[in-house]
């Protein structure tokens, strides 16, 4: 079936040629199709596979010679085994249990948590700020009457919810 063609014609003379056996043989369009999308796609699968094995080889064998990936893995493990840190709240009942300061300045700190954070001393500032101002509103009726009327009197004032709370306690 070949003819004397110039080359550009030859070389697609030569994939017709193929294509008509393949057809003659298989009998499917879509299978020919398909398994030639497939042996198309097959090296560039080769060549991505190849290239990420590569960067990751490289990867361990720095990571061997600087030493970075078991400090890392001690790190990493450290982290683990740390606690979680502790709440504002958890740090400051803490205290209060240890008499670091009595119940009147542990309801002024809650008084500073709920009206404004900032003025807490930089020790209660924790990293968890998940605390809802219900628990603190239960922190400050737990410690009501142990607190002095002079405390009870200026947390009134300051925080307008709190008569309102004790009301319902």
């Amino acid at each position: 079936m070949r003819t004397s063609t110039p080359k550009k014609y030859s070389h697609r003379d030569a994939i017709v040629d193929t294509m008509t056996r393949k057809l003659a043989s298989s009998g499917s369009v879509e299978q020919i199709i398909t398994a030639h999308r497939r042996e198309r796609t097959r090296p560039v699968k080769y060549l991505y596979m190849g290239a990420a094995l590569a960067a990751m080889a490289a990867l361990l064998i720095y990571q061997a010679f600087t030493g970075q990936a078991r400090e890392d893995l001690i790190e990493q493990t450290a982290a683990l085994a740390a606690p979680p840190p502790k709440s504002t709240l958890e740090l400051m009942k803490e205290d209060l249990l240890q008499n670091r300061f009595g119940p009147d300045q542990y309801a002024h700190y809650l008084k500073d948590y709920l009206v404004r954070y900032d003025s807490l001393p930089a020790p209660y500032k924790s990293a968890r700020h998940n605390i809802t101002s219900d628990e603190i509103y239960t922190a400050l009726l737990e410690i009501w009457p142990q607190t002095s009327p002079g405390t009870r009197s200026e947390l009134l004032k300051k925080i307008p919810r709190l008569k309102q709370k004790l009301e319902q306690h």
